[in-house]
C-alpha cells in the first residue's frame, strides 16, 4: 500500500496539463535533459527514430512544425524533433503552469538544493537518504553515460556526438524556440 508513487511517464509530457489539472496529486515534474544527450544516449543504444515523428494532435494543435519535421531527412534531426515535441508542448502552457520544471542536469549537479526545492514545493519532507540514493546510477544508466565516468551529465554526449551532429541537433532545437 504505497502512500506515494514516483512514476517515470515521458510520453506523459504531451498531456502534462490535462494530467495535472484533472488529478488531484501533488505537482508533477516535468524533468528537462539536453537534446543532445538524449540523442546521444539514443545514439549510443541504437534507438534512432526511423522516420519523422507523426503526432496528428500536436501538429494540428501546432501547425506550425508540420512542414519543417516532415521535410527533415536525418535521424539525428528526427530524434531531436521528437524531443522537441515532447518539450514543445509542455512548455508553451499558460503561467503559472501545473507541474514543476527541473533539469536533469540541475539534479545531478546539485542534487541536495535541487531536491530541497522539489520537496519544498511538494509541502512534503526530504527523505534523508534521497541524495545518497540518486548518486547511484540507476540500471538503465548506460555504459557511455558521463555518469558513470566523471558524474558530469554532459560527458558522455560529448564524447559520442560529433561537432557537425551537435549542429544539427541545436538547429532543430533552435527552429521549436527552444534553444
Amino acid at each position: 500500500a504505497p502512500r506515494r508513487w514516483i512514476v517515470k511517464f515521458v510520453d506523459a509530457n504531451l498531456l502534462l496539463g490535462w494530467l495535472a489539472t484533472r488529478f488531484p496529486v501533488r505537482p508533477p515534474v516535468l524533468v528537462l535533459r539536453h537534446p543532445c544527450a538524449v540523442v546521444g544516449s539514443q545514439l549510443r543504444r541504437g534507438w534512432q527514430l526511423e522516420h519523422a515523428p507523426r503526432l496528428a494532435a500536436f501538429f494540428d494543435r501546432y501547425p506550425q512544425f508540420k512542414e519543417y519535421v516532415a521535410a527533415l531527412k536525418d535521424p539525428i534531426e528526427w530524434s531531436t524533433a521528437h524531443w522537441c515535441i515532447h518539450t514543445y508542448a509542455p512548455l508553451v502552457l499558460a503561467q503559472p503552469r501545473p507541474f514543476i520544471v527541473t533539469t536533469y542536469e540541475q539534479a545531478t549537479r546539485e542534487p541536495e538544493q535541487e531536491f530541497a526545492r522539489l520537496f519544498e514545493q511538494w509541502q512534503l519532507p526530504m527523505p534523508a537518504d534521497l541524495v545518497s540514493r540518486t548518486r547511484r546510477p540507476s540500471g538503465t544508466t548506460d555504459l557511455g553515460s558521463g555518469l558513470l565516468k566523471s558524474k558530469d551529465a554532459d560527458a558522455g554526449w560529448r564524447k559520442t556526438l560529433t561537432p557537425t551532429q551537435v549542429r544539427q541537433i541545436l538547429a532543430v532545437v533552435r527552429t521549436f524556440g527552444l534553444d
